[in-house]
């Protein structure tokens, strides 16, 4: 029979007085036991119910209160059997969701609260001592020692090429180490005074040109900074490597902007080196330059690629040569005239010339040869126009006027290959103060001229004289014919035993080195 008021009372019929009390229930009217239905003390105890119970919960070892729902003092855990061990000094974080950790009372520590701790004689006004003082020293305030910054950082925060020596209590003094220079916080290679290259085998360059050493008369080992068009720090990372490229240079390592420092380079600003890093070399202490740091003052890594600054660049090329007065070339070659360029080559056949290759009745060609050519036939190679014709400009089918007369043409059968009057153009576009060589593969011959009946007979006449004459004597005017090579040469490779003719050009150019304005010659080496 359910009642109001959680009230369960059971009848029975043998009268109106006779009854008893449900299970959880107890007393006349049968009140309900502490906790809730089936779940009586928490299920952690066992509740005295009945008609003549009082309703009290008898709790089960370790719970305690009115319906055991909680851990008896000094107990934590779902079954509070697990009992505190703090001390009197703390505080032990017990009970059903307690852990058994012990909380402290001041000036008390350990696991259990059972480590008395030493007056903090310095938490009230730094215990008389000055706001920044530093003793040097470490320690609990019982034992000191002095502290030691070659221990306690890793090298005393010395350059990894430095020894880092004791001076006092958290006192030390960074020292380079031998072969290197810096602060000692930074210790950079020392570098070694440079040579002039120049001094030793003229720099490389050619025996007639001027050699300049880049890296010595700079003074300062090839580095050089370099500042956008746009204005000062307008170059982010790849801006500042492409713009030392243009400059034929690459970034600056740390290695060389510090050898530039070393020997003199004192810049006051940021520009990108190689490996992503920022900084500029100081020479002398300033605080508005690096904080009286000397040496390469370095941005902080990793630094934003972005960022805009200026270049520190590294020229690749450490010699500059220079061809002098009269010559031309790169300067790692030098050309005088044409004379003298074919002159000077013992793969081209031998000639003499009395006005450097100023073609005249009075200039002599002599090639060690039993081939004759005639004046015609060296007029024939000499072009009408006063200036320069380029192998490029040299086009299918055009014409060059010859001083004979008659035209050079060029023929251009299967590309890449060009030909004049039939013989293949081997090398080309070599340069002298006065005009251009260009190798063919043999002499071109010049057509014949009319002539009158008396001046052939003539002719004849003198060949029959000439003939006999040459038969029998053996000198230096004869010339050579030099056989077709077996196979063509690409263009620059120049290989032995070609020979040449000399021409003058075919159109106003301006070459890579100056201006020529006089004469072209075609050249077939020998055999």
């Amino acid at each position: 029979l359910d009642l109001p008021m959680d009230v369960r009372r059971c009848k029975s019929r043998l009268g109106p007085r006779d009854h008893f009390c449900c299970p959880g229930y107890f007393g006349h009217d049968c009140f309900k036991c502490p906790g809730t239905v089936d779940n009586w003390c928490s299920n952690n105890g066992r509740c005295l119910d009945g008609l003549f119970g009082s309703g009290e919960c008898l709790c089960n070892e370790g719970f305690h209160g009115t319906a055991c729902e909680t851990c008896e003092a000094g107990r934590y855990g779902k079954d509070c059997k697990s009992a505190c061990n703090c001390t009197a000094n703390g505080k032990c974080d017990e009970g059903l969701d307690g852990n058994g950790s012990c909380f402290c009372q001041e000036s008390w520590t350990g696991t259990w609260c059972e480590s008395k701790i030493a007056p903090d004689l310095c938490s009230e006004y730094n215990g008389g001592c000055h706001a920044e003082a530093n003793s040097g020293y470490t320690g609990d305030g019982n034992l000191c020692s002095p502290i030691n910054r070659c221990v306690e950082e890793v090298n005393g925060g010395c350059s990894d090429f430095a020894d880092c020596i004791v001076t006092g209590p958290n006192e030390r003094r960074c020292e380079c180490q031998v072969g290197y220079v810096g602060n000692g916080v930074q210790c950079l290679e020392k570098v070694v005074p440079p040579v002039d290259r120049c001094l030793e085998d003229n720099g490389g360059c050619h025996p007639k040109a001027t050699c300049k050493d880049l890296h010595f008369h700079t003074k300062t080992a090839g580095v050089f900074h370099l500042r956008s068009p746009a204005g000062k720090y307008k170059m982010n990372y790849t801006t500042a490597e492409a713009a030392c490229r243009a400059e034929e240079a690459t970034l600056a390592t740390l290695s060389q902007l510090s050898d530039a420092q070393q020997l003199g380079m004192h810049l006051c600003t940021a520009g990108w080196m190689d490996g992503k890093k920022v900084g500029y070399p100081i020479r002398f202490p300033s605080v508005k330059c690096g904080d009286n740091h000397v040496g390469i003052v370095l941005y902080k890594d990793p630094v934003d690629l972005s960022s805009p600054y200026d270049a520190y660049c590294y020229r690749v090329r450490d010699v500059e040569c220079e061809c002098g007065p009269g010559y031309i070339g790169n300067g790692e070659f030098c050309n005088g005239n044409l004379a003298s360029v074919i002159a000077t080559n013992s793969n081209f056949s031998v000639f003499y010339s009395v006005s450097s290759l100023n073609l005249s009745p009075s200039t002599s060609f002599r090639f060690r040869s039993d081939l004759t050519l005639s004046w015609r036939d060296m007029e024939y190679h000499i072009s009408t126009n006063n200036s320069l014709c380029f192998y490029e400009d040299l086009k299918h089918n055009t014409a060059i006027p010859s001083r004979l007369g008659f035209n050079l043409i060029v023929v251009i059968d299967s590309s890449p290959l060009k030909l004049i009057n039939k013989q293949v153009i081997l090398d080309w576009d070599i340069p002298a103060n006065n005009g251009l060589i260009h190798i063919i593969q043999g002499p071109l011959r010049a057509p014949p001229a009319p002539v009158m009946l008396l001046i052939i007979f003539i002719g004849g006449a003198v060949a029959g004289v000439a003939y006999y004459f040459l038969k029998h004597k053996n000198d230096a005017f004869r010339f050579q014919y030099f056989r077709q090579l077996a196979q063509l040469v690409p263009n620059h490779s120049r290989p032995p035993n070609h020979a040449h003719i000399c021409t003058k050009s075919c159109g106003p150019r301006e070459s890579g080195y100056h201006r020529l304005s006089s004469q072209l010659c075609w050249v077939f080496k020998q055999n």
